[in-house]
């Protein structure tokens, strides 16, 4: 089950079966030779946007629609006239078929149900046969390529880079955490191993997650990592903490993110990355990064 409560965002979204908070702004490809997987299936309404995001048999929307490399204006939550339950009902009506697409590649999936409470647990639409990973779904024929990362590694002056880097972000953090004094002795975080994704089709573009533990009521709490996007430059262009569970002021974007699949809308020259999100308050579902731009795009609500 997935969900999350509504955080802001910088930019018009997609949908996906989860809900999320914007922010400011695996050896070989899914089959052998880096092939790429496309997908143009017949669906029973007339245009191609991706619109949700999910899993577990449901799925809940973006807050805007993905039309070619374009976000809305066709579906934004923010500007819509129409509500959440019309825009469902007129282009994901119960019984319509919809083309989707997950790490194994292009499926068919049926919406058995439409749920409009959005409360924990609940999905905006319920799909069949239900998908057990991460799936995109599109209202139409969609033609969209699916890359699977491949395990990558990191030289020593990277990793080096990249501890420095999560050491200044959770600085940052422990300035706007609210806790009491005796757990200030939490400020020597510990950095894991790296687990380190390449794109064969997007030469040079790497994610990097790297585990984060401290001390916290005198008890070890692994539950933290930091999140990167490289480019073929070695350069950071995106990084984010993330946790759980963790007080902080409201603007402070933490955001723990775990990447699902890469993937370009047609001929385009921009590289997505799906990927699933947790943080604060319970908030669970999916963001889309723009990897050439190194910002969130999209989530789901």
């Amino acid at each position: 089950m997935w969900w999350s409560p509504g955080f802001a965002l910088t930019a018009t979204l997609l949908a996906v079966i989860p809900t999320s908070v914007i922010a400011n702004d695996a050896a070989a490809a899914i089959a052998a030779g880096g092939v790429v997987l496309r997908a143009s299936v017949a669906a029973q309404v007339g245009r191609g946007d991706v619109c949700f995001a999910g899993g577990d048999g449901g799925a809940n929307p973006f807050d805007a629609c993905l039309t070619g490399e374009q976000f809305g204006p066709r579906w934004m939550v923010k500007f819509s006239k129409e509500s959440v339950r019309e825009w469902m009902q007129r282009w994901f009506p119960v019984g319509s078929t919809h083309p989707a697409w997950t790490t194994s590649g292009a499926t068919t999936l049926r919406v058995a149900g439409h749920d409009f409470s959005f409360e924990l647990g609940d999905h905006a639409i319920r799909l069949v046969p239900a998908s057990n990973g991460p799936v995109l779904v599109a209202s139409s024929p969609f033609d969209l390529a699916v890359w699977r990362g491949a395990p990558a590694t990191l030289s020593q002056g990277e990793l080096s880079t990249l501890q420095s880097a999560a050491r200044r972000i959770w600085d940052e953090k422990l300035q706007l955490l609210r806790v009491p004094t005796r757990d200030q002795p939490l400020k020597n975080v510990e950095l894991g191993t790296p687990e380190v994704l390449a794109v064969p089709q997007s030469q040079g573009l790497r994610t990097v997650v790297i585990p984060a533990r401290f001390v916290r009521h005198g008890a070890v709490d692994d539950r933290g990592s930091f999140f990167f996007l490289m480019d073929k430059d070695r350069k950071i262009t995106f990084a984010r903490f993330g946790h759980p569970e963790w007080n902080v002021t409201a603007n402070s974007n933490v955001l723990k993110i775990s990447p699902v699949f890469f993937f370009r809308i047609g001929g385009g020259s921009t590289t997505f990355l799906l990927a699933a999100y947790s943080g604060p308050w319970e908030a669970m579902g999916f963001v889309i990064l723009d990897t050439a731009r190194g910002r969130i795009v999209t989530s789901t609500f």
